[in-house]
């Protein structure tokens, strides 16, 4: 609906429920966990109780995420920039996200991705390293993004949330590495048929999530 305010109260809960209904009316997950760990997935859509530990820091950057969004959209209409939408859900083989936008960048239209680093050492380190050899899961979501829109190209905005550091660059869309999600998960909805876990694919996620993934007493 154009809309592009602040999350509704609603979109901030976080699901405690160790039974959920991922896998009615087609839907696995969210876009943000399709590059992650295929397990994770579908220890979540098989109905697995996990130990979500949501605190205060987990709010406060999720809080920050979404007022960072608004006013980074603010500059960009200040710049001239002009948006298609301003959010929008979105899905792509069974995974649902929500859109920061689609932007007009020069006389294209362009996916927009908006994100918000706490401190100035996660901005130099994030800006300076390679969102897909380094961040291959953010890297996932937003070429599932550009997927579900039918988009060529990502017009991604980063800010440091402490000095209001900016910093501009274009993603383009990665057939290849789009091709490699369909085939992940192929082999999670596999796996969620047979009520069973995928293999291991410790190449492709970042070294901590085990440390943080909600399942990892029951993972083997």
């Amino acid at each position: 609906d154009g809309s592009w305010t602040a999350f509704k109260d609603d979109d901030r809960k976080v699901k405690h429920s160790c039974i959920n209904s991922q896998t009615k009316n087609n839907k696995i997950g969210t876009i943000s966990e399709i590059g992650g760990c295929s397990r994770r997935i579908v220890y979540k859509a098989l109905g697995y109780k996990g130990d979500f530990n949501f605190n205060y820091k987990s709010w406060e950057s999720f809080y920050l995420g979404s007022v960072g969004q608004n006013y980074i959209k603010d500059i960009l209409c200040q710049k001239g920039y002009k948006f298609f939408c301003k959010q929008k859900d979105v899905s792509f083989k069974g995974f649902t996200g929500r859109i920061d936008g689609i932007i007009l960048f020069g006389e294209e239209m362009n996916l927009l991705e908006c994100k918000t680093l706490n401190d100035s050492v996660k901005y130099r380190y994030f800006i300076n390293s390679s969102l897909k050899s380094d961040h291959r899961s953010y890297y996932s979501q937003i070429q599932a993004y550009l997927a579900a829109t039918n988009m060529i190209k990502c017009f991604m905005v980063v800010m440091g949330h402490e000095s209001d550091e900016w910093h501009e660059s274009i993603i383009a869309r990665d057939n290849e590495h789009l091709s490699d999600l369909s085939q992940k998960i192929e082999k999670i909805v596999e796996a969620i048929n047979r009520n069973d876990l995928p293999a291991r694919e410790p190449y492709s996620i970042p070294v901590n999530e085990c440390d943080y993934c909600p399942f990892s007493t029951h993972c083997k």
